[in-house]
This record gives C-alpha cells, sequence and structure tokens, in this order.
C-alpha cells in the first residue's frame, strides 16, 4: 500500500492525461478500466513514448552513418536506454564507513573555510 502512495504521489496527472489521449484519443474507455490495467496502460504509453523519441534520435544520427559505423535502431534503442540507468554500488560496511567520514571531513574544512 505504501508504494502506491509513493507512485501516486510522483505521477503528474495533467502528463498523463495528455500522454494517453495523445495516443488513445477518447478516455471513457481508459476511465472505466481496473486500477491495474490502467496503471499498465500508462507504462505502455510512456514505454512507446520513449521509443518514438529515440526512434527521431536515431534518424537524426543516422544521417552521419556510414557503413563503418552504422547501429541499427534496435542496438541503438538499447544503448540508449541502457546508458541511462543507474548503475547501484555495493559498498561494504567499512567502504561506506570510509566514505561518510570523509563527507563529514569535508564540511568541517568547509566550515572552517579551508
Amino acid at each position: 500500500m505504501e508504494n502506491f502512495f509513493k507512485i501516486s504521489n510522483s505521477i503528474d496527472l495533467i502528463e498523463v492525461e495528455e500522454l494517453l489521449l495523445s495516443r488513445y484519443v477518447n478516455l471513457d474507455y481508459i476511465l472505466n478500466l481496473g486500477f491495474y490495467e490502467g496503471y499498465e496502460l500508462i507504462i505502455k504509453a510512456y514505454e512507446k513514448e520513449l521509443e518514438a523519441k529515440a526512434w527521431d534520435r536515431w534518424l537524426v544520427d543516422y544521417r552521419k552513418m556510414s557503413k563503418e559505423n552504422f547501429i541499427s535502431f534496435e542496438e541503438y534503442k538499447e544503448n540508449l536506454f541502457t546508458m541511462n540507468t543507474i548503475q547501484e554500488k555495493h559498498l561494504t560496511k567499512e567502504e561506506l564507513l570510509k566514505e561518510a567520514a570523509e563527507i563529514e571531513r569535508k564540511i568541517t574544512n568547509k566550515k572552517r573555510g579551508d
């Protein structure tokens, strides 16, 4: 239930409505769906919008491609989407304590005017 409130607070309703209207024209059908079906529809609409933007970007880059540096759209899309994912670092307790000590040191130096 907590995740529901986190997700619902992060959604810009006007943006979602505009996205859905641009894809489906009539919201009556969508508004009559259950929560999960509506959620899946919103997720799919976002995915399709991202794919369309990636296609437009690939078309611009395609003009600069030659036989030597050609990349298919599927490869381009995969590189683009994996490039934007955040890689989490898994640190040990000791590494975390070391980073915390470094942050404290920097804060202390800044307060002293160093």
